[in-house]
């Protein structure tokens, strides 16, 4: 691929049969990051899957809800959700997620966001793209979109190229990876 394109995948928000298994193959087959992203799981959940997958890659994993976990369990760090943006936190803040261009000024709070959809979803009915492959390309233009800028939404083997043309820093996959 290009260097330094960053390929994250989110995990299910639903529990899946094999999962460590499956997240530590993807590790050993070269996944960048991993998006721990359960909502619906209690700590004690997060905690199992956790411990269920080798130490040697939890340096590579980004958690989205019990964050207390990250420094216990020696995490990448967190993705903030919207509504926890104005709180303080301790913990290693990576990530977050803009749903439009003008949220991009705020990206050099991160060492990466997500900007989404950028396509239609394939996870979400519904979710669908709100930029224009135009829009986009200004934005690349005025230095907007750039390598902290991670694709997410619809992103499949058929549209990775459109993302690098367009100067993201990488992409994010839910729906190809694990279906719906």
């Amino acid at each position: 691929m290009v260097d330094n394109f960053k390929i994250i995948i989110i995990s299910n928000p639903k529990p899946i049969i094999d999962e460590p298994i499956i997240i530590t193959n993807l590790f050993n087959n070269g996944l960048d990051l991993f998006h721990l992203r359960k909502p619906f799981n209690s700590i004690t959940e997060t905690e199992k899957l956790l411990e269920n997958i080798p130490k040697q890659y939890h340096n590579r994993i980004v958690i989205h809800q019990h964050y207390q976990l990250t420094e216990h369990y020696n995490l990448k760090g967190i993705h903030i959700k919207n509504n926890d943006k104005n709180s303080t936190t301790d913990h290693n803040i990576i990530s977050t997620s803009f749903h439009s261009i003008n949220e991009l000024s705020n990206k050099n709070n991160y060492q990466y966001v997500f900007l989404s959809p950028i396509f239609n979803s394939i996870s979400k009915d519904g979710y669908n793209s709100q930029f224009t492959l135009e829009e986009l390309k200004i934005a690349q233009k005025q230095g907007i979109i750039d390598s902290k800028i991670i694709a997410l939404g619809g992103i499949n083997v058929n549209n990775v190229k459109t993302i690098i043309g367009l100067g993201f820093g990488g992409v994010a996959v839910l729906g190809y990876i694990w279906g719906k």
